[in-house]
């Protein structure tokens, strides 16, 4: 049978670990908000109306 420190040892490991783990989610979710910030701001709708792909007509000549 284990003795208590050693399980009081392992407790305090978990813990440790689920703690760095949702640190790490955290920094993920940062991250991903931040691509999905990038990728808001490199999007072609961003785009100003009167650029030039959108200065066609159906045909894809020239207005």
């Amino acid at each position: 049978m284990a003795s208590a420190d050693k399980l009081k040892g392992i407790a305090d490991n978990v813990t440790r670990l689920s703690e760095q783990q949702q640190c790490g989610m955290l920094k993920l979710q940062d991250i991903s908000n931040q691509v999905d910030q990038l990728a808001a701001a490199l999007s072609p709708r961003t785009r100003p109306i009167n650029s030039s792909a959108n200065n066609l007509d159906d045909e894809g000549s020239r207005l």
